[in-house]
């Protein structure tokens, strides 16, 4: 897969998830949202590698949200292929995993993933945390890629939807509405993210 085709990058999620209940409940939540326009299931390293090197007339995803324990390849292995690889080496990937090892944390990092979640025990805060994991990645956080397509006229937050009346708030409305989109129990960095009071 050359550059071009990641020119063409919208709104679509690759989710790499060998458990069917967990892809299907983040398949709901993200739907459900409207953040995506389409969201491609991978059930193994294998699968993740072929959508992103093999398929060239697969829709490049604009993140990738990756479990580690996989069949056939493991997680990290997939993130090294994408890290090493010049046409996605910008890819935002977000590690949404159960582990909550220590040495998979700093592997994970290591290997360059943008961010570290864990996956929440019930299924409701599953959804919750899946559906804010597709807003700021897809709506808030800024890449190289998405800046180049809107300075080529693509759609931007305050003229989306999801934003409504985000460009008439003065410069202290904004800030707080923006404080509020913190994404609960996301680990990245230095330390452990927590939302922020609202």
């Amino acid at each position: 897969m050359g550059r071009d085709q990641f020119e063409k990058l919208h709104t679509c999620i690759l989710l790499v998830e060998d458990d069917p209940d967990h892809a299907d409940l983040a398949v709901r939540a993200l739907e459900k949202s409207g953040t995506a326009d389409r969201v491609v299931v991978a059930r193994d390293g294998e699968q993740a590698l072929e959508h992103l090197f093999g398929n060239h007339h697969a829709e490049s995803p604009a993140v990738v949200f990756l479990d580690l324990k996989l069949p056939r390849m493991s997680g990290f292995e997939v993130l090294r292929r994408i890290r090493e690889n010049e046409a996605t080496r910008f890819l935002p990937v977000v590690v949404l995993s159960s582990s909550d090892e220590d040495a998979d944390l700093a592997r994970s990092y290591e290997l360059g993933v943008n961010s570290y979640i864990l996956k929440p025990v019930s299924f409701t805060d599953f959804v919750e945390v899946t559906r804010q994991m597709g807003t700021y990645w897809l709506l808030l956080n800024q890449t190289p890629l998405q800046k180049r397509l809107a300075s080529n006229g693509a759609v931007s937050l305050e003229t989306s939807g999801f934003l409504p009346g985000f460009h008439d708030m003065d410069e202290k409305d904004s800030a707080a509405q923006d404080s509020r989109k913190g994404v609960e129990g996301v680990r990245s960095g230095r330390g452990e993210e927590r939302k922020e009071a609202s």
